[in-house]
């Protein structure tokens, strides 16, 4: 990258840039957190149906057995 943007102004754009990076996984966290919430309360009620848990997950949530898991034990603290 080849640019005639000052030094300090490029230091003061790294600045931004990795607050918003930072800003962004402290919100994908909690979106995650949520998400594993959701899914123990949903495979509580599923329990009660006909349906797999997998099968919910894949047709209902478009992911899979492990990526829930995974969502569960981050909002479990795990």
């Amino acid at each position: 990258m080849n640019s005639q943007i000052p030094l300090a102004t490029l230091a003061n754009t790294i600045k931004a840039s990795i607050a918003a990076g930072d800003k962004a996984a402290d919100k994908a966290e909690q979106h995650y957190k949520a998400a594993g919430l959701y899914l123990v309360e949903a495979k509580r009620l599923n329990a009660k149906t006909s349906e797999t848990w997998p099968t919910f997950l894949i047709s209902k949530c478009n992911i899979g057995s492990r990526r829930a898991d995974e969502l569960i034990s981050i909002a479990e603290g795990r």
